[in-house]
C-alpha cells in the first residue's frame, strides 16, 4: 500500500510541476478531536502547495506536522492495560503527505468549499511503547468557507478525518476517526 501512495504522489508532483495554472500556496492550523473510542486529540500545522485549475477548482499537494495525544478508553486495549490504568495515554506526532482537491461554490467573494485530503501518515513516536504504533492511509473530506482579503484570502472549515493505524501489541486494527477545526490562509 505504501509504494502505491508513494507512487501515486510522485506521479501527481510530475504533472504538478507541469501544470498551466496560478499557484497559490495556504497553511492553516487544526485542532482535531476524537470521536471513537480512541479520543485522539491533535494539534498541528499544515502546508498546501495548489494550482487553481479555474475559477472554481484546484488541486495541490500537503504536508504538517501534528502533536497527538492517543488516549485509550475502555475498549480494546483497556483489557491489556487494565491490570496498571483504567486509561492510557501516549504522545506522538504524526506528519502526513497527501494530495488536496477543492471545489468552490461560487467564483468570487465569500464562497463556501468542500475539499478533500487522501495521503498517508508517517509517525514519530516519543516513548517505547508507542512504537508499537504504524500509521496509514488518511482521508479527511472537509466543508468551509472561504473570505476574500484584498491579498489572499482566510478561510475556516470543519472536516472528518479517518485514520488507518496498526498495533503491533493488539490483533485487530485501532483505525480510528476525528473531527477536524482549522484555519487557515492562502496567499
Amino acid at each position: 500500500m505504501k509504494k502505491i501512495i508513494v507512487f501515486v504522489l510522485l506521479a501527481f508532483i510530475s504533472i504538478y510541476s507541469n501544470a498551466q495554472g496560478k499557484f497559490e500556496p495556504s497553511v492553516k492550523v487544526s485542532f482535531d478531536l476524537g470521536i471513537d473510542d480512541y479520543k485522539n486529540k491533535s494539534f498541528g500545522a499544515e502546508f498546501i502547495g495548489a494550482y487553481r485549475i479555474n475559477k472554481m477548482f484546484k488541486v495541490g499537494i500537503g504536508t504538517g506536522i501534528s502533536y497527538c495525544d492517543f488516549l485509550y478508553e475502555k475498549a480494546g486495549i483497556n483489557d491489556i492495560l487494565s491490570k496498571y490504568h483504567d486509561d492510557y495515554k501516549e504522545t506522538a506526532a504524526y506528519i502526513p503527505l497527501f494530495i488536496n482537491g477543492k471545489l468552490n461554490f461560487k467564483r468570487e467573494g465569500i464562497s463556501p468549499y468542500l475539499s478533500v485530503d487522501l495521503g498517508y501518515t508517517f509517525f514519530i513516536s516519543f516513548s517505547d511503547y508507542a512504537d508499537n504504533n504504524k500509521l496509514g492511509l488518511m482521508v479527511k473530506p472537509a466543508f468551509g468557507v472561504d473570505f476574500p482579503l484584498s491579498k489572499g484570502s482566510i478561510f475556516t472549515e470543519i472536516a472528518y478525518k479517518y485514520q488507518a493505524r496498526k498495533f503491533d501489541l493488539v490483533a485487530d486494527d485501532m483505525n480510528y476517526s476525528q473531527i477536524s477545526f482549522g484555519i487557515g490562509y492562502t496567499f
